[in-house]
């Protein structure tokens, strides 16, 4: 099994989902890019039983900056497979007209494997009478979009990476919906390189 796919169907699972509703539950006052990589992380690592692969967090450092998760091969430590994650709300940066430059410093100036972009929506009636009713200020409703135009700028500044190289491919789009503490949907846009000797390594440890 290729990493790629490997991560795209964690993400997929019911357990992550249940993961990621005990992360709204409990961390809904915090931005939640780095628990939803640990969830990865930790599930790739129970799946995972090879003693040769591990996924690791912040490892390893690259132009004085860490990488958010790699997958490490003992027996090809000169290559670790790179991911960077990033979560963020629909109202982003003016929902997203401009996120090509982001994608483009994520993905290919840091040279990552595969690039995740967790986009969260929710019910913002929901989101403050759950704040309030707790005495929490997080004013999430103003980073809320209200229409759709967040999804075809996305797909917009994604369409131009998968234009510009045959090794690129954005995975079809997971979104999970979850219900406590309040309604909200998680919008996964999995970005990935097609390395070939990379994915070469990967499969033959983790069968």
């Amino acid at each position: 099994m290729q990493i790629s796919n490997t991560i795209y169907d964690i993400i997929n699972s019911e357990v992550f989902k249940n993961q990621l509703t005990k992360i709204n539950s409990n961390y809904s006052n915090l931005k939640q890019e780095g628990l939803i990589r640990n969830a990865i992380l930790e599930q790739f690592n129970d799946l995972c039983t090879n003693e040769n692969l591990r996924a690791f967090a912040e490892h390893p450092r690259v132009n004085n900056t860490r990488v958010d998760l790699s997958i490490v091969n003992r027996a090809h430590l000169s290559v670790p497979y790179k991911i960077e994650f990033k979560h963020h709300f629909s109202n982003h940066d003016k929902c997203f007209v401009n996120y090509g430059k982001r994608i483009q410093k994520e993905f290919i100036d840091r040279d990552s494997n595969m690039f995740i972009l967790v986009v969260q929506t929710l019910d913002s009636s929901a989101k403050q009478n759950f704040d309030d009713s707790w005495g929490i200020s997080t004013n999430i409703a103003k980073y809320q979009s209200k229409d759709g135009e967040w999804i075809k700028n996305l797909s917009t500044c994604f369409d131009k990476f998968l234009n510009d190289s045959d090794k690129t491919e954005l995975l079809e789009i997971v979104t999970i919906d979850v219900t406590i503490p309040y309604p909200s949907k998680y919008h996964f846009y999995i970005l990935k390189k097609i390395d070939f000797f990379l994915n070469k390594i990967i499969t033959y440890t983790i069968q």
